[in-house]
């Protein structure tokens, strides 16, 4: 089957030749012929200049895309409130400008939520309202991880969490206790020992409610971004797997309505 292709494809070559042979022979061109010969020589050349330079020919359908021209770019992010913490339940508002252009409902949420955990002053400058803090803001736990769905009703916005993200969360962040000194003793004796042990275990325990106040700022902090940008908003009610029940050990209460003012 090949070996009929390649020689029906150096028959029509053939073809090609004696045609343009006789042609050339006569000194004669028939006009249909001369057309077909003369544009499809240009547009092989047209590709082959292009193949050379290394230039997609269909750049020219793009108006100015040969030149180099700086062209100002919009920018389409507007100054929204988002507040920060120093991972000890205080909350501070900051001014941060957000993409949130031709978004809906859950994806506005979504979006803010992912600024309240993005590192403070990630910009050159955050804007805070009042530039005279002295605060050491913290990293935030990832909440918009957990998030299952988001829906409003009336003015009611039902932000639903799934608690398996919130405890991988908890186990994976990476919290510093502060004023925490090390030993460098190497003593292993048996009554040593035993204190080492107690205390890596007073540590855990200091780092897992030091963790679990960290996700509570989390949620003040989501808590109160979405009433400083949704003015639509009255409420908020926090579900859990789809249920009104509380987070395990943590202050911050899933179970109760968060309402403006409160």
């Amino acid at each position: 089957m090949l070996k009929e292709n390649i020689n029906n494809l150096i028959n029509k070559l053939k073809t090609i030749y004696q045609n343009l042979h006789e042609v050339s022979e006569n000194k004669t061109f028939e006009k249909k012929f001369a057309l077909i010969f003369f544009s499809s020589s240009f547009v092989i050349i047209f590709y082959l200049v292009f193949l050379l330079s290394g230039v997609n020919p269909y750049s020219l359908l793009n108006p100015f895309s040969l030149y180099d021209v700086s062209l100002p770019i919009i920018d389409k992010r507007k100054m929204v409130t988002i507040y920060l913490s120093d991972g000890k339940n205080n909350v501070f508002p900051s001014k941060r400008k957000v993409y949130l252009e031709n978004q809906n409902l859950h994806k506005r949420v979504i979006t803010l939520m992912k600024e309240v955990s993005e590192p403070p002053f990630y910009e050159v400058e955050e804007n805070l309202e009042n530039a005279n803090l002295n605060v050491n803001f913290k990293k935030l736990p990832s909440v918009h991880f957990a998030v299952n769905t988001i829906w409003k009703w009336k003015n009611t916005l039902i932000i639903d969490l799934r608690s398996s993200t919130l405890k991988e969360e908890i186990e994976q962040m990476r919290v510093k206790l502060e004023n925490q000194s090390y030993s460098e003793s190497s003593e292993t004796e048996t009554g040593k020992l035993g204190d080492i042990q107690k205390k890596d275990e007073e540590t855990k325990e200091k780092l897992l409610v030091q963790k679990r106040t960290m996700l509570n700022s989390a949620m003040i902090v989501i808590e109160k971004t979405i009433f400083a940008n949704f003015p639509e908003i009255d409420s908020i009610q926090f579900k859990l797997d789809g249920r009104t029940k509380d987070f395990p050990n943590l202050e911050y209460k899933f179970s109760t309505e968060k309402k403006r003012g409160q």
